[in-house]
């Protein structure tokens, strides 16, 4: 089981402080993202066309909605234990976590239905 450890940067600010999406880069970061109060996890691969596509849509998004809840990315080849851990068996998929746990998930390039899916989460 893997312990519980908070990130040396906050998720939801990309490089020195600035807003942006944090880019996952170990199991503990993964774990501390599944424990905050509202997350969306985006499960990636640089070789995926219909990741790219998403991808505007998921930055659009976490600029709207950014304070409320985290936003990160995680690529698969990347960190391959985190996809096995998901239970991912495709990209993209979403992951919207509440309370530690997963409320929602999907796969595939919806850009409507990650738009609700996002503004359902930072509504509750």
């Amino acid at each position: 089981m893997l312990r519980m450890q908070r990130l040396a940067r906050p998720l939801g600010r990309g490089l020195a402080g600035q807003r942006g999406f944090a880019a996952i880069a170990s199991m503990e970061e993964l774990a501390a993202a599944r424990e905050g109060p509202k997350a969306v996890l985006y499960f990636t691969a640089q070789w995926c066309g219909p990741c790219r596509a998403i991808a505007p849509v998921f930055d659009k998004l976490e600029a709207e909605h950014g304070e409320g809840v985290t936003f990160a990315k995680v690529d698969i080849d990347a960190l391959p234990d985190a996809a096995g851990l998901e239970r991912i068996q495709s990209v993209p998929t979403f992951v919207f976590i509440e309370g530690g746990e997963a409320v929602e998930r999907f796969s595939g390039a919806d850009r409507d239905r990650l738009t609700a899916s996002v503004e359902d989460l930072a509504e509750r």
